[in-house]
Formats: C-alpha cells, structure tokens, sequence
C-alpha cells in the first residue's frame, strides 16, 4: 500500500483482514505521512515485524500507539520484531502497571534500534514471563548515544527469564558474561561483536559459556562483517579454535567474516578436527568456497 493511495483502499483493505485467519503481520514503514494503517484491528496474530526504513526518523505517533494496542491484545503473539526508533516504553504503554491482566505469550522479542533502559525492560519484563528469545541490538537513547546494556541482563536474571536464544551486539563481562554464568540451558547465541565488545576475544565468550552451557549449546553464531577488533576475526587463535571440543553438541558455527585472502578450507578442516560433532551442517558465510565442500559434505556457504 502506498503512501498516495486513496483512504477507500486502506479502510478495505484492513476491513477485510479482521475476517480473514492472518497469523502473521510484516510492515516495512518508508515514511510517516498520511493514510495511516488500521493495525490495531487484527487481533489474531501470532507474528509482527514492523521495519522503518527510515532509521534517522521517527514512526508517526498514530502508528506507534496501534502497534502498542495490537501488542496489549493479541492474546496468540508470541513473535514480535520491532527494527525502528522507538522506545520499549512506547510498545507496551497499554499494558496494565497493576498486573491484572494476564502475561503476554512473547517467546521471540528482538529489538533493534529500540530504546531499553533497565526501568523501563523491568517494567515491561512482569509481561514477559514466556521469554525464550531475545534479541537487542543497537540499543540507543533517544538522542542516539549507545546504551550500556549490563544492568539489563542483570535484570533479566533477576526476573528469571532463562533464555534459550540470545541475539546481542555489547558483550560486556559484568553484564552479559554474568548473565550466561546464572543459568543453564543456553541453545543459540548469535553475536555481532562491536567496538564496544568488552568480553575482548573468541576464547573468552567460550571459557564464559563453558561452565554451564557446554552441554546445551548447539548453534553458534559470530557477525564480524562490522567489527575492527581483529581478535574477533578470523583465523582465530589456536587457544579459541581448540576450546569449541568442550562443546560436544554443537552442530552449526557460523562466521561472517570481510573477505580477506584466508585459504576458507583450512578453517573448515580446524573447525571438523576440534569438533566432535562437526560431521553435522556447518556455515561458514563470507567468501563462498566451493572447494570447502569437499572437505566437509554438510558444508553450506551462505
């Protein structure tokens, strides 16, 4: 739907969604101008993914107020993704402070370019008791300065919300580090390591995650495409390749890595010697190597 489209299309359009079983809602915001969508109407979703292009502006308050109406009553949500500048406070303001209603199904939230501070994460958090997936990234103020994210994990431990999945661009040790120390169980750790990544090495996340998540961890995940930390980029040291054996199942290593002159398949055959269970799919995603996979037959470049 466009921006110059008459009203009659829009108002059909969202009419016709409230007796249709839609589950799933994806909206990519290229501006904020006028008609503005009818969202807060499709009570029966399970899925939203709301996207503005637009990353330097803001959403239209209109649309920022039925999003946060659609979010307080749709009792079958258990997927939101929210990649635009607002504030966390803002997605949940509807939410009754009292805890009359009941928590929010929720399992998957990432939030990208979102506010969170911790007030506003722990307030939010009394809803959120189903939380298995979290994901924070870019986590700014409202006049754009990063935010520290270590008291946010502490409260996510405090609250008891024991992640199966995390998806995170600060590593700070007393944060995140003391986070993944609390609990077991950990599944799927996606990573964008960046300037800012005080955990300061492969080698350290692992000797981190070790101790209680060894057994559990079965995924992952390092984005360095952004990062100019070397230590973060391959090759990685002989110390860090050789601690993944304390992680017998774990089947999927994926690295993004600036292309660079690194023979892909000496990575792969590091990867297969130190890892018991690399026989399963491995991702090496940045430079495609075809070669690589006939040394290991799973291989997939992406």
């Amino acid at each position: 739907m466009g921006n110059h489209d008459p009203q009659w299309i829009h108002d059909h359009i969202f009419e016709s969604s409230q007796v249709l079983p839609l589950t799933e809602l994806v909206v990519c915001v290229i501006d904020c101008g006028r008609p503005p969508l009818r969202i807060s109407s499709l009570f029966n979703l399970r899925k939203i993914c709301i996207e503005h292009s637009r990353l330097g502006s803001s959403l239209a308050p209109k649309f920022i107020d039925q999003l946060a109406t659609l979010i307080s009553q749709c009792p079958k949500l258990t997927h939101l993704e929210v990649n635009c500048h607002v504030s966390i406070e803002r997605l949940f303001q509807f939410i009754d402070a009292d805890n009359t209603n009941p928590p929010l199904s929720i399992e998957h939230l990432s939030l990208k370019n979102v506010e969170v501070t911790p007030a506003s994460l722990e307030l939010a958090l009394r809803h959120l008791k189903a939380l298995k997936y979290f994901g924070l990234l870019d986590n700014r103020t409202g006049f754009g300065e990063r935010h520290d994210n270590t008291d946010i994990w502490a409260i996510l431990y405090r609250e008891k919300i024991l992640l199966t999945t995390i998806f995170t661009d600060r590593l700070e040790p007393d944060g995140l580090g003391l986070y993944l120390r609390g609990f077991c169980g950990l599944e799927n750790l996606y990573l964008r390591p960046s300037p800012h990544a005080h955990i300061s090495s492969p080698l350290g996340l692992l000797q981190i995650l070790s101790p209680q998540h060894s057994i559990s961890l079965v995924e992952l995940d390092i984005d360095t495409t952004y990062c100019f930390l070397n230590q973060w980029n391959w090759p990685f040291d002989e110390a860090s390749v050789r601690a993944l054996s304390s992680f017998p199942n774990l089947k999927t290593v994926g690295v993004t890595f600036q292309f660079s002159c690194i023979a892909l398949e000496s990575v792969v055959r590091a990867l297969c010697f130190y890892i018991p269970s690399f026989s399963g799919p491995c991702y090496l995603r940045k430079p495609y190597s075809t070669s690589a996979s006939k040394i290991l037959p799973n291989y997939n470049a992406l």
